[in-house]
């Protein structure tokens, strides 16, 4: 057994800061731990060595954090947040609105409470948008969370303010029952021009009362023909469950290449935190390869190599597949005809490919190299007519807003993200350190998500007694 790294994780047990390895074995990458009341412990943190090694390989690009509120005292990860210590900035802000939930899931990484609700304030929400500009005068992204977010009795202006305060990618994880109830607010949150990203995690009903604590079948194909009517932009997001839902992954990611109203695919491995602790199999634990095998099996047009880990999150936190749409639903993988610096290039500040001036750069730049290189065949010349076609729509002489440019790429690209979400039994400081997704509170402080998710949750009066 090799050693490959030293770092510090948590005891799963009594969440104390304890000295950990993560080491090769002949099938593995595993993270072995030594707390000093309980013992030893081991998790696998990659089933692929081969896989490990090529990601953290990669060139993460650090930027120290706008803001930073606390000095580094107590040790990562209990001067959250942003601490000294802290290596990124914030790329995603996460703003859970409500503790409401009209779901009891098994598979949620949250805590949740019904009880005496919270729900956010116009307020406690501008103070928040207040620290984000401040922190970072570009934000132009942010995500909802909850409970359910839905729930909250004024969301859509919510999402109002978040337009007035030039935030540009409004991203709301839902299940999407209230839509059932409510199609109107579907209807304005379309028009807002939000992102519904829409838990999604089977075409089989077995596998939701496991994971949701009921049969949602019908509820979501319900849901899927309503996204379909007023046609929002849309992420189908998954929860990966070893041995309950992994061997449908790939397929959803078909159905995602397939549907002409869905953007992309988001793909979380399944993480023991929140109220999901002790209510669910922890042998059901997939690490990101396991997803991007399972991804490849049902689409022959994606290979392992396609996926390329964010260059401003830690490479076992995020992976992605950015795919340019060809005729007769086909698609290449960025990763095809873009060297990775170029990728990378284009990712480095955000966790999703932006529309901006530095983006037409580089697709300038490949669509040159591309053109340039010694090939023939029909392949090469479809990527050049759709990349040109791309540029010119989404940059045409004539400028064009943002928000106008973000649609019009929404038309010629898919994508396909994989987050793996740390607990207690993998949680690694460094990964912490170099978090760039985290909860803003609007007084000062920014959680580090798997942070906030492991420790400061179950401390928050908001969202639990």
């Amino acid at each position: 057994m090799d050693v490959i790294n030293t770092t510090q994780g948590l005891c799963a047990e009594c969440l104390k800061v304890v000295s950990a390895r993560i080491c090769r074995t002949e099938d593995n990458v595993v993270m072995k731990k030594n707390c000093p009341t309980h013992g030893l412990s081991e998790v696998v943190i990659s089933n692929d060595p081969a896989w490990y090694e090529r990601v953290t390989s990669f060139e993460t690009r650090f930027e120290k954090p706008g803001s930073v509120s606390k000095k580094s005292q107590a040790g990562c990860p209990f001067d959250c947040g942003f601490c000294e210590a802290h290596k990124q900035r914030l790329v995603l802000p996460v703003v859970p609105v409500t503790s409401a939930c009209n779901l009891n899931c098994p598979v949620c990484y949250t805590i949740n409470k019904n009880t005496r609700p919270y729900f956010i304030t116009r307020d406690e929400f501008k103070k928040i948008l207040a620290q984000v500009r401040q922190a970072e005068p570009d934000m132009r992204l942010i995500n909802f969370t909850g409970g359910e977010p839905l729930m909250h009795p004024e969301f859509a202006e919510l999402v109002e303010m978040c337009r007035d305060a030039g935030i540009h990618r409004i991203t709301i994880s839902t299940n999407g029952l209230r839509f059932l109830e409510n199609e109107t607010l579907l209807e304005r949150l379309t028009e807002l021009d939000a992102r519904i990203v829409l838990s999604f995690n089977s075409f089989q009903r077995a596998p939701y009362t496991a994971t949701a604590g009921k049969d949602l079948l019908e509820e979501k194909l319900k849901i899927l023909g309503l996204l379909e009517k007023h046609r929002p932009s849309t992420t189908l997001l998954s929860v990966a469950a070893l041995g309950i839902n992994d061997q449908e992954i790939g397929d959803i990611v078909a159905y995602v290449m397939e549907s002409d109203f869905i953007i992309s695919s988001e793909i979380h491995t399944v993480a023991f935190t929140g109220q999901n602790v002790g209510r669910f199999d922890q042998t059901t634990r997939l690490t990101t390869p396991d997803v991007i095998a399972g991804i490849v099996k049902k689409n022959p047009d994606i290979a392992m190599d396609d996926f390329l880990p964010s260059p401003c999150a830690h490479p076992l936190c995020y992976s992605v597949c950015y795919l340019l749409k060809t005729e007769n639903n086909g698609s290449v993988p960025f990763a095809r005809f873009m060297k990775d610096e170029d990728i990378t290039r284009i990712l480095s500040r955000s966790l999703y490919m932006q529309p901006d001036l530095e983006t037409e750069e580089v697709m300038n730049d490949v669509l040159n190299d591309v053109w340039s290189r010694e090939l023939s065949g029909e392949a090469e010349a479809l990527i050049i007519q759709q990349m040109r076609s791309m540029l010119e729509e989404i940059y045409p002489a004539k400028p064009i807003d943002y928000m106008t440019r973000q649609r019009r790429a929404e038309q010629f690209i898919k994508a396909v993200y994989i987050h793996s979400h740390m607990d207690a039994a993998n949680f690694d400081v460094q990964r912490a350190r170099r978090c760039c997704v985290a909860v803003p509170d609007g007084n000062g402080s920014c959680i580090p998500t798997c942070t906030y998710n492991n420790i400061y949750r179950a401390r928050d009066k908001r969202f639990c007694d």
